[in-house]
């Protein structure tokens, strides 16, 4: 009987997209590992997301810096899987990604196919759609980034609202923005779809619910800088930097696929989040980074295939298959033959505290686990963030005095400003490699000392802290002090520390700050004294005077120390 014969590939479909769902995972898990695309190693937020991943897998929690709980990229889901999974031996931070990344083009094939053929498509055009999805250039763009995780996740959020299991609907979609903050786009479509069906509620507290106690959490682990951190990292390299005019074509084929069968539901759903994303990312956010546009991906490949099926254009079993195996062929061919960029390399040891200008400088820099980063940008330290809008750049090199300083000419801290001043007392000489400064000067641990004295009506010291408790002639003494003002600096100030034994002066430091530094609330300033060589031992005393239009406010001894001799 002929005519009873079934299609094998009509058979494998009504069966379910799963047996090509695991050969996509199989070719994508080989493809990765066995050609290693450029795109893991692009210095930008990936490498954040890897470094959270080795902290947090080094057991100093979901950090960038060990004791700093800062978070730089909101994708704090993305990166505690990265983690779990990279502590299985020998698997790395990157190759764990690349793990997610072929799970999430399974799952989002899979759950693509079941929206495609409630979309109207037959078997072949709905298999079409999927292994276009696993081939899409905006996914294989964020390899490494949590937007094909996230991609994939609001796909299978879709699916399952289509199936009317809309509390697991909303549990996913809600994961799938603690990896990326730009999924939650796809709740305002999905809340219109629920409210047609009377699960509005329902949809709602299952997305919201799982978002507001991982809120509670983050905010309860990372204290109250919990959005001082975040940043938007500049690619320093992408495969293709910008919607250009082949974005076009896809755009016009969608929106004629949208009108033409915007009665079903599922297109109607995908075409208003497509638009959505596009208005935010691209009107109001000015964002053309195409593997950031990764979540809508899938719902433009499927408005494309319903607008040429619209226009006439039929799928069969072969020409689907001619279809999919081209486009596999020329995205596998672009990752083979894409050019290899060189790893950055800079002279530093294990171990040390890097200060860079800005937390994107960081990514250029081969890291480990047990270095810390100073970001001169604020992003990674917030109360060096205050100092820096404040304009004090003294105290936050002289607060933190990196190991190494990686700078330019055009930096906020220049090398010809270390030879100067207080900056010149810590000893930045050049490294090795061009823009490396290695600190010579010897320094220790703050440590707090009481104290508390009245400058005029309006200022107060009501903080001392020192760096060194042993001090030895040539020696170098970091001094923190501590200031309550009821009333804004009109003027500069001079802030003028000295250490003396009797009338002799064996350290003397006489640093101005401009009034924007001196505001109304607390505030402190750091300075640098250096011992001189032949200084005796003995108790010696540290005392710090304020002077406005060269007029001595006050001056007032903090504290008693001590010189030992070798």
């Amino acid at each position: 009987m002929a005519g009873s014969t079934k299609n094998p590939f009509t058979a494998l479909t009504q069966r379910g997209i799963w047996p090509i769902a695991s050969l996509i995972l199989l070719v994508a898990l080989i493809v990765l590992f066995a050609v290693d695309p450029l795109v893991g190693y692009l210095p930008d937020s990936r490498q954040v997301i890897y470094r959270y991943a080795d902290q947090l897998r080094a057991g100093n929690g979901l950090v960038f810096n060990a004791g700093e709980r800062v978070l730089l990229v909101a994708s704090p889901a993305y990166m505690l899987l990265l983690a779990l999974l990279s502590m299985i031996p020998p698997l790395t931070s990157l190759a764990a990604a690349k793990i997610v990344f072929a799970l999430a083009l399974a799952f989002g094939a899979y759950s693509l196919f079941r929206l495609a053929r409630r979309a109207g498509l037959n078997a072949p055009a709905a298999s079409l759609v999927a292994i276009l999805f696993a081939c899409a250039p905006p996914l294989f763009g964020g390899i490494g980034t949590a937007f094909p995780l996230a991609s994939a996740l609001c796909l299978v959020s879709l699916d399952l609202a289509f199936s009317d299991r809309w509390r697991w609907a909303g549990v996913v979609l809600a994961l799938a923005t603690l990896c990326s903050p730009e999924a939650a786009l796809l709740v305002l479509p999905l809340l219109f779809l629920a409210s047609s069906k009377n699960t509005t509620i329902r949809y709602f507290l299952a997305f919201s619910l799982p978002l507001a106690i991982a809120f509670i959490a983050l905010r309860l682990y990372y204290g109250s800088d919990f959005w001082n951190g975040l940043l938007i990292f500049k690619t320093v390299l992408s495969l293709n930097n910008g919607f250009g005019l082949g974005w076009l074509p896809i755009a016009g084929l969608a929106i004629y696929g949208w009108f033409r069968q915007r009665a079903n539901p599922v297109v109607a759903v995908c075409g208003t989040w497509a638009a959505l994303y596009v208005l935010v990312m691209l009107g109001l956010l000015r964002n053309s980074i195409d593997w950031q546009y990764a979540p809508i991906i899938g719902s433009l490949l499927l408005l494309c295939v319903v607008g040429l099926q619209s226009a006439g254009i039929t799928f069969s079993r072969t020409s689907a298959a001619i279809y999919a195996t081209l486009v596999a062929v020329v995205v596998l061919v672009a990752i083979v033959l894409s050019p290899r960029i060189a790893t950055p390399s800079a002279s530093t040891n294990s171990g040390v505290v890097l200060g860079i200008m800005s937390a994107s400088d960081a990514l250029k820099v081969p890291n480990q686990a047990n270095e810390s980063f100073i970001a001169f940008d604020g992003q990674l330290q917030p109360d060096l963030k205050t100092m820096i809008e404040r304009g004090d750049v003294q105290s936050s090199l002289i607060r933190y005095a990196p190991d190494v300083l990686l700078t330019t000419p055009t930096g906020r801290i220049r090398p010809t400003d270390l030879r100067a001043g207080a900056w010149a007392r810590l000893n930045y000489q050049p490294g090795s490699e061009p823009n490396i400064y290695v600190r010579k000067a010897i320094i220790g641990q703050f440590v707090d000392l009481p104290t508390n004295f009245r400058y005029g009506p309006d200022i107060q010291l009501t903080g001392l802290a020192i760096d060194q408790t042993s001090l030895q002639p040539g020696q170098l003494l970091r001094v923190r002090l501590d200031w309550q003002l009821s009333r804004a600096a009109s003027k500069p100030v001079t802030v003028d520390v000295r250490l003396s034994s009797g009338d002799y002066l064996l350290a003397h430091s006489r640093d101005t700050f401009e009034p924007s530094i001196f505001k109304v609330g607390a505030w402190s300033t750091y300075h640098t004294l250096t011992i001189i060589k032949d200084a005796w031992a003995g108790p010696v005393s540290l005392d710090a005077g304020l002077i406005v239009s060269e007029g001595l406010v006050g001056r007032n001894p903090l504290t008693t120390l001590e010189i030992k001799t070798p």
